[in-house]
């Protein structure tokens, strides 16, 4: 037996009071008057009987009266699961959530894993099935697998605990497990219905979705907490970044990696930080403490070709997030082509890119130059860029040009005085970039000379001008530019200060095209001789070579393109040798999916194309944080007015209610009278 108030349980002590009140109770002799106590005889004090109660069935009435108000007052129930020949409880059904993402890696005090807890947690709640009690489970991080379907069964269930052998190096997600759960319980047999979530609560895992959503309120939720708001610390590689410059001719890399701890608030604790090239270790590193929490590696390789590399920290209790991948190329600098004008005519675009690009071994880039009649598909091999500058093409040369592009190459078009309207706008036609209606001179139209007035921040040709702080690329001054009616296919990037397009930017197949509306000399515009054209420049550049630039690195769970031939296939080995094949459809493209592993990834095509690329794990699931159970409780389900915020106060509740529905302090109460009307007909029969 159970009671709702056990504290009223104190008062049984009250019960001895009768007893007390029989003994110590001063009872009146009667008076009768004497004319004179002569014939009476003196009894000394010694031989006075002691006190007896005189009346036990009274006393024991009243102490039971007192008794059964204490207890009436405690409101006695029986627990279901204690009331004989009846269901132990009623059957429900149950989804039990094991968290399955990379935090679960961290190694406990007792030499396991917060999976393998997770696991045993697991079991002990399929070792409270009863009767026909059916469960599901679902394992999840942001991915969510459903293991088992709703099944009576409990040796499937314990067979599916028992395969999750190490944890993914995915992040969490709860919101999508939970609602995976809400849909299970759906098609459950029970009206009674529970989901069960086992994880380390990790507060990087709890989405803005819960605010517009919660918990069906028929469903009982409940929680495992793994850590009980331990702190855990956790150093890992936050950031990495790899820059490439060129000495004497000569390729260094240099190799950046941040350093952090999960703990906020601490400072870092000393670690050593290795960078490992093609599987040897190169240089080492301390961070932390008082030094700094950043290591700056370079490194200049002996050959061309792809390389694999990474850096790594000490290992700590979660090693997964402690390495982080990359690969790189070193390759020859890659070649640029100015078709039309020379590099001795000085009001010729080719002149400026020449000085902007002919830097001898501080070279970043090659710049390649073709006279007139230059644009061929043989000129055009192996040139990464092309500038259209001071030229005005065939349609034959418009459709090189096109080709060109399509085939993961990229164009940048500018005017000048000797660019024939004409001839650009076949030209641009066939690139999707629009047509040229005039040439404005801006001090006649509007007064003034044209500035920049409006640019796309957040692009990576004018990115870095606003990283700096400088605003220097909106201050030149434009004389004239050509207006160009953008096609719906194009972008504009940037507008000059009249509204008019200042650089239009189309894709077309694997490659881009950039138009800039003015000339790259001094003819238009005083912006060649600012202080940023050549940083625009090299931006323009560097964007346009992106175009067809493989990507290298990927989290884990990112999905990875591949181009090629209709009907072609990649082949994809990844860490542990394992090899999965990539089909190309017939839009030219593959995707691979396989991405759960962090390592390096080597893909090859038919006909010899080769990608190296790396895998690594999210940062972000590294900070360890957990959130308290009662808030992750509340924001799963609905509000206080309609159910409890707490488990505690659910199981409150649910006690409540089974003792509501026995109501044995009534029969309690009805007892009590009884037995006092009982006692009051015992006492004045007694008394008369």
């Amino acid at each position: 037996m159970s009671f709702i108030n056990p504290l009223f349980l104190a008062a049984l002590a009250t019960a001895a009071l009768p007893i007390l009140y029989h003994l110590v109770r001063r009872i009146q002799a009667k008076q009768v008057q004497f004319s004179s106590l002569m014939f009476f005889k003196m009894t000394p004090k010694e031989v006075v009987r002691r006190r007896r109660i005189q009346h036990w069935l009274l006393m024991v009435m009243r102490c039971v009266l007192l008794g059964l108000l204490a207890f009436a007052f405690a409101r006695p129930f029986i627990p279901k699961d204690q009331i004989p020949f009846v269901s132990q409880r009623e059957n429900e059904s149950v989804v039990l959530l094991v968290d399955n993402s990379y935090s679960m890696q961290f190694v406990t005090e007792n030499g396991g894993t917060l999976l393998d807890e997770a696991k045993n947690a697991a079991e002990a709640k399929l070792g409270e099935a009863v009767g026909d009690d059916e469960y599901s489970v679902i394992a999840f991080s942001d991915k969510t697998i459903q293991l088992t379907p709703l099944d009576s069964d409990i040796s499937i269930h314990n067979n599916a605990v028992q395969s999750l052998v190490e944890p993914s190096y995915r992040t969490t997600d709860f919101y999508s497990a939970i609602r995976l759960a809400e849909d299970v319980l759906g098609s459950a047999s029970h009206e009674k219905k529970r989901i069960v979530l086992i994880s380390d609560i990790q507060q990087t895992g709890w989405q803005g979705a819960f605010e517009n959503w919660k918990l069906d309120a028929d469903i009982d939720f409940e929680i495992v907490h793994l850590v009980n708001g331990d702190e855990r610390e956790n150093n890992f590689v936050d950031g990495f970044s790899l820059l490439e410059r060129r000495v004497e001719g000569r390729v260094v890399h240099r190799f950046n990696a941040r350093v952090s701890t999960s703990e906020e608030g601490e400072d870092l604790p000393i670690n050593t930080v290795d960078l490992e090239i093609e599987g040897d270790k190169v240089n080492e590193q301390r961070v932390g403490g008082d030094e700094l929490q950043r290591a700056s590696f370079q490194y200049q390789a002996s050959r061309e070709g792809t390389f694999t590399g990474n850096v790594k920290l000490e290992d700590d209790r979660l090693a997964i997030d402690n390495v982080r991948y990359f690969s790189f190329s070193v390759e020859n600098k890659p070649e640029l082509l100015s078709v039309g004008g020379s590099i001795r005519d000085i009001t010729r675009d080719t002149y400026y890119l020449d000085r902007a690009f002919n830097q001898g071994d501080q070279a970043l880039y090659t710049l390649n130059i073709a006279g007139s009649g230059g644009i061929t598909r043989s000129s055009l091999r192996n040139q990464r860029v092309v500038f259209v500058a001071s030229q005005s093409p065939t349609s034959a040369e418009a459709g090189v040009l096109r080709r060109y592009i399509e085939e993961g190459g990229s164009v940048i078009i500018s005017f000048d005085d000797q660019s024939e309207i004409s001839a650009y706008n076949r030209l641009l036609g066939q690139l999707g970039l629009g047509q040229i209606s005039d040439v404005v001179r801006a001090r006649s139209e509007q007064g003034y000379d044209a500035i920049i007035g409006d640019v796309d921040l957040k692009h990576p040709v004018f990115s870095v001008f606003t990283e700096s702080g400088s605003g220097a690329i909106f201050r030149p001054k434009f004389r004239q530019y050509a207006r160009v009616q953008v096609d719906s296919s194009a972008t504009v990037l940037g507008r000059f200060d009249s509204g008019d397009p200042f650089l239009i930017e189309n894709e077309l197949g694997q490659g881009r095209v950039l138009l800039y509306t003015s000339s790259l000399n001094p003819g238009w515009t005083d912006f060649t001789i600012n202080e940023m054209f050549v940083p625009f420049l090299y931006q323009l550049v560097k964007y346009a070579l992106s175009a067809n630039e493989v990507k290298k690195e990927y989290l884990v769970g990112e999905g990875v393109r591949f181009e090629g031939n209709p009907g072609e296939e990649w082949d994809v080995r990844g860490p542990g040798n394992t090899l999965y094949k990539v089909a190309v459809d017939d839009s030219g493209q593959g995707f691979f999916n396989e991405t759960d592993q962090p390592g390096h990834y080597f893909a090859a095509k038919q006909g010899g194309e080769q990608v190296v690329f790396a895998v690594n794990v999210n940062p972000q699931e590294s900070f360890l944080a957990s959130r308290n159970a009662e808030e992750a409780y509340g924001a799963v389900v609905p509000p206080p007015d309609e159910v409890p915020v707490t488990v505690e106060e659910a199981r409150l509740i649910e006690i409540d209610d089974e003792e509501r529905q026995q109501k044995f302090w009534r029969y309690v109460i009805l007892l009590m009278v009884l037995l006092f009307a009982t006692e009051t007909f015992i006492a004045n029969r007694i008394k008369k």
